[in-house]
């Protein structure tokens, strides 16, 4: 049986949330049905726990100016591991990887964790790249509630 190959890509390292809910899931996932990657756009001190059970890639990205050359790494990585899914956490890490996706057979599940009330550029740039992502999920019944109003798809 050929196992699924998943690449989580999430903004940072840091111990939040978002980044113990990663370590979580790479952890839980089984090992005989998947083979599991991650990416972060920054370092943190989450890094060394999870390398214990997959192996991290951390592309340095520090501004916007880094954004298409994020983009072309993590394509590059998905090609190279022959990556299934990419399951990406948080605005940043989203958008670099429903542009990184093309071209490869990759499909994006697009985690969202928070409701973007003070970034509506945000909002735009889900609604604008939503084709993208072959699923959503929401980390709260208001997060979902929060998409549907500003018209994108949630699970």
């Amino acid at each position: 049986m050929n196992k699924i190959r998943v690449l989580e890509v999430i903004t940072g390292l840091g111990a939040g949330g978002a980044e113990r809910m990663l370590e979580k899931t790479v952890k839980g996932l089984n090992k005989r049905k998947f083979d599991v990657f991650v990416v972060a756009l920054t370092d943190g001190v989450l890094r060394a726990e999870i390398e214990k059970v997959c192996p991290v890639y951390v592309l340095n990205v520090r501004s916007i100016f880094d954004f298409s050359n994020a983009v072309k790494k993590l394509r590059q990585l998905i090609l190279e591991k022959n990556i299934d899914v990419v399951h990406s956490y948080m605005f940043h890490a989203n958008m670099v990887a429903r542009f990184a996706v093309k071209g490869t057979k990759a499909k994006v599940i697009c985690s969202v964790r928070v409701k973007e009330v003070s970034k509506p550029y945000h909002v735009w740039f889900d609604v604008w790249t939503q084709r993208k992502v072959k699923v959503y999920t929401a980390v709260s019944d208001a997060v979902r509630m929060f998409m549907i109003e500003k018209g994108i798809p949630s699970a």
